[in-house]
C-alpha cells in the first residue's frame, strides 16, 4: 500500500464498518419501538440517530464516487479498465438500492431469514451486500492505484465530514438504550379494560367498568374504553 494513500483506505475501511455496525444496531433495537411506545423521547431520539446515520452514509459515498469516477477515467487495456470501472459499478449498485428504499420499492417481499427482529426484506440485502462490496471495491482502488493529490485530499475531507454525523448517531442510539433502561415498558397500553372473566396485564392501568371491581393494586383510569383486541372474541 502506498504511503500517501494509506490514511485515505484506513478512512474507507474504518468509516463504513462504524456506519455498518451502526445500521445492524438500530436495526436489532426495532422491537423495542412497541415496548417503549409510550416514552416520549424515544421515538424521535431513534429518528434523530438513524437520520444522523443516512447522512453520514451519504458522506462516505459521494467521498467513494470521487475516487470511484477518478479510477474508472485511467486508460488501460480491456481487462486493466474493467477493473478501473469496478468501484463505479458497486457504487451506482448501491445508488440503485438507496432509491429503491426511498420510493419504498421491493419492501414488500421478505427473504426466508428471520434473526429475531423480523424477516430481511429486499432492499435491506441489496444495501447491505452492496456497502460491503462497495468497501471492498474503494479500498483496493485507493491502494492499488497513484490517485492525483487533489482528489485525494477532497476525498479524505469529505469523509472526516461524515465524523460529526457519525457522532450524533452513536449518541442517540445511546439515548434510546438509556431511555429503555429507565423507562417502564408500555405492556397493555394505557387505559386497559379488563372485561368480564379476563385478567388484566401485570403493571397495565385498568379502567374500571360499570359494575366491575378494579383489581387490587392496579391503577384506575376511570371511565377508558377497552381496546378491540381485548374485547370479547
Amino acid at each position: 500500500m502506498k504511503r500517501v494513500s494509506s490514511p485515505l483506505a484506513v478512512a474507507f475501511l474504518f468509516s463504513p464498518l462504524v456506519l455498518l455496525t451502526f445500521f445492524v444496531a438500530h436495526l436489532m433495537g426495532k422491537p423495542l419501538l412497541m415496548m417503549f411506545r409510550d416514552a416520549p423521547t424515544f421515538g424521535p431520539a431513534r429518528s434523530v440517530a438513524l437520520y444522523a446515520g443516512v447522512l453520514a452514509a451519504a458522506c462516505v459515498f459521494v467521498a467513494g464516487a470521487f475516487v470511484a469516477v477518478t479510477v474508472a477515467l485511467r486508460p488501460g487495456g480491456w481487462a486493466r479498465k474493467a477493473l478501473y470501472v469496478l468501484p463505479a459499478w458497486v457504487l451506482g449498485y448501491m445508488f440503485v438500492g438507496f432509491l429503491l428504499a426511498v420510493f419504498r420499492i421491493g419492501r414488500v417481499g421478505r427473504l426466508p431469514l428471520d434473526l429475531g427482529i423480523g424477516k430481511i426484506d429486499l432492499v435491506m440485502t441489496w444495501l447491505t451486500l452492496g456497502a460491503v462490496a462497495g468497501t471492498i471495491a474503494v479500498v483496493t482502488a485507493v491502494a492499488r492505484v497513484d490517485l492525483d493529490a487533489k482528489v485525494r485530499n477532497r476525498a479524505l475531507k469529505t469523509v472526516g465530514l461524515a465524523a460529526v454525523p457519525t457522532g450524533i448517531a452513536w449518541l442517540g442510539l445511546l439515548a434510546t438504550i438509556v431511555i429503555a433502561a429507565t423507562t417502564q415498558p408500555s405492556l397493555g397500553g394505557p387505559g386497559v379494560t379488563a372485561g368480564p372473566g379476563q385478567a388484566a396485564m401485570p403493571g397495565a392501568p385498568v379502567a374500571a367498568g360499570p359494575g366491575q371491581a378494579a383489581m387490587p393494586g392496579a391503577p384506575v383510569v376511570p371511565g377508558t374504553p377497552a381496546p378491540s383486541w381485548f374485547g370479547p372474541r
